[in-house]
C-alpha cells in the first residue's frame, strides 16, 4: 500500500463545553474485515484558552508499510 507524506485529515474543534477539568481522553477506530492502521501524530490541548497551534513540518513521518510475520 501507499502511505501518504502528510495527513489526510486535519480537524480542529472546540471541546470545552464537554470536557471537566479531570478525565480521560483517548481514541478509537474500527473497520470490518480489513486490516487498517491509524496514527495520531501529534495532538494540542490548553483548558481556558486557545491551545498551541502545530507545527506541522516537525511532526514524525508516518511509519512505512511493514511485512506481516504470519
Amino acid at each position: 500500500s501507499i502511505v501518504p507524506n502528510h495527513s489526510l485529515v486535519s480537524y480542529s474543534m472546540d471541546l470545552s463545553p464537554i470536557l471537566l477539568e479531570h478525565m480521560y481522553v483517548g481514541f478509537s477506530t474500527g473497520i470490518q474485515k480489513l486490516e487498517s492502521k491509524h496514527y495520531i501524530l501529534a495532538w494540542s490541548f490548553m483548558m481556558d484558552g486557545k491551545a498551541p497551534e502545530l507545527d506541522l513540518s516537525r511532526l514524525p513521518s508516518i511509519p512505512q508499510a511493514c511485512t506481516p510475520l504470519w
